[in-house]
């Protein structure tokens, strides 16, 4: 099994990945996965900042809620998805005192076994780079951060924009290797 999201970034099973960025890219990584016909699971803390955004009547993802990490790590060891896809959620992790430090490396081994155990695309993605992340991606095969995109506004008022907007584009790798 195999996930491409632009620019270039291959997902694959029995990878454990870490990616920090934007929810329009956690939004996307949600649909392409869905669009495949493995099956898929999602899940995400208390609240999540992508289950909102979904198209209507958007099927072939099974999404499931844990209220705590410990809930988190109980899901994550009885997964027996092909696509597994974590929101982290901030709250949940902060919440916890320097006695709970462990279950966060817990997770990440966790996720990282998955990946091994079951050859499943395991991929947490986060908004940006904590502790708890941090401590996470040490156990992840692979780390992807997009840098310099902007986070998407919440809904409220259209600001409207003066004059012409002038794009600088990064050439990365323009004249090949």
């Amino acid at each position: 099994m195999r996930l491409d999201i632009p620019p270039g970034i291959e997902l694959s099973s029995g990878r454990f990945t870490v990616i920090a960025g934007p929810p329009q890219i956690q939004l996307q990584l949600l649909t392409r996965a869905a669009s495949t016909r493995f099956l898929t699971l999602y899940l995400y803390g208390t609240t999540s900042r992508v289950l909102y955004r979904l198209p209507r009547g958007m099927c072939g993802v099974e999404v499931q809620s844990s209220c705590t990490a410990h809930q988190l790590l109980q899901v994550i060891r009885e997964v027996t998805a092909t696509v597994v896809l974590v929101e982290y959620d901030e709250e949940m992790f902060s919440a916890l005192d320097s006695d709970q430090r462990l279950l966060i490396e817990q997770i990440g081994q966790a996720l990282h076994d998955l990946a091994e155990r079951s050859s499943a695309l395991v991929v947490l993605t986060a908004r940006r780079f904590d502790m708890s992340v941090t401590t996470i991606s040490r156990y992840a095969d692979c780390v992807v951060v997009y840098a310099g995109l902007p986070d998407e506004a919440e809904p409220g008022p259209v600001k409207a924009q003066t004059g012409p907007q002038r794009v600088q584009a990064q050439r990365t790798l323009a004249g090949g290797w």
